[in-house]
């Protein structure tokens, strides 16, 4: 979350123009995405009840350290405004999409989303954080209807609040596709942490990597690629808490097409059989089987 904070600072600042919609482009597709909702989702179990009272107290301790470090070289409101902005839920895509806005050919795109308690809160802290880029020389014009302020400089930035979100978009207005991992949980689990990786987001990719290669060659890479079904194969990762456990389920789908070429692909598949191989005390396990 600080790296995208960080990547707005250097940009180079213009005269304020008036208001902008974001960039008429879809969002871009997914690549890569984290979900947290928070320590408070994360450790629901009594025993970690003083792990937690410690990590909500960690903000107000960073917070006191300006005025006990007086020579710390940082501006005052810093460490509480980070403190705010990125304490508590958040989630963060990175996507591709080449092709669609001149100023950012590779199409490179950073949606970010930090959770607040409420609508005003995020709006406070949005407002906050304009007017200390400000003071680095960064100004962002008018909020467009969806509550976000693109920045005056030569990388496609927004930043601002919707709803109760915090929302800084980088390279895509629009942001990027997600969906979450949540879903992989049964009823009744308290989602906490997610992931997931896209390899075909990748693709697109491919012509501007091989632009010296000849065209013959991009096609054979592409056939490859398309034939082991690589651009298919995506990463799934979600954790949620109910009142006995911690469950952590992965899901690695189209992969079948790989395994399959690669001739490993497994006659008989998984089933409740399979389990009993497990020994009863068991605390991890993981299954698979495989034609070797």
């Amino acid at each position: 979350m600080i790296t995208s904070l960080c990547l707005l600072l250097p940009l180079v600042q213009g005269p304020v123009q008036g208001t902008r919609e974001p960039v008429e482009t879809p969002p871009a597709p997914n690549f890569f995405t984290v979900e947290f909702a928070g320590f408070d989702a994360l450790l629901t179990d009594p025993k970690d009840q003083a792990l937690a009272q410690t990590l909500a107290l960690a903000g107000t301790r960073l917070e006191d350290l300006p005025k006990e470090i007086q020579r710390l070289p940082l501006p005052p409101t810093l460490v509480p405004l980070v403190v705010r902005t990125f304490g508590g839920p958040f989630r963060a895509s990175v996507g591709f999409a080449p092709g669609g806005d001149p100023s950012n050919p590779v199409g490179f795109a950073v949606d970010v989303d930090l959770h607040k308690s409420s609508a005003d809160e995020a709006a406070a802290i949005a407002r906050e954080l304009t007017q200390f880029l400000g003071g680095f020389g960064i100004a962002f014009e008018e909020p467009a209807a969806n509550g976000l302020a693109r920045a005056q400089a030569p990388v496609p930035a927004w930043m601002g609040a919707s709803g109760e979100d915090v929302v800084v978009r980088l390279g895509n207005g629009n942001g990027v596709e997600f969906v979450s991992s949540a879903q992989l949980l049964p009823s009744g689990t308290r989602f906490a942490l997610g992931e997931k990786v896209s390899l075909g987001a990748l693709v697109p990719l491919l012509p501007m990597v091989m632009q010296g290669a000849a065209p013959e060659e991009q096609a054979m890479v592409q056939g490859v690629i398309e034939s082991f079904g690589l651009d298919q194969i995506s990463v799934d990762f979600a954790m949620g808490t109910n009142e006995r456990e911690t469950l952590m389920i992965e899901r690695v789908s189209g992969i079948a097409t790989l395994i399959e070429k690669l001739g490993i692909l497994a006659e008989t598949p998984l089933d409740s059989g399979f389990v009993k191989a497990i020994p009863k005390d068991a605390i991890f396990a993981r299954l698979f089987a495989l034609n070797v």
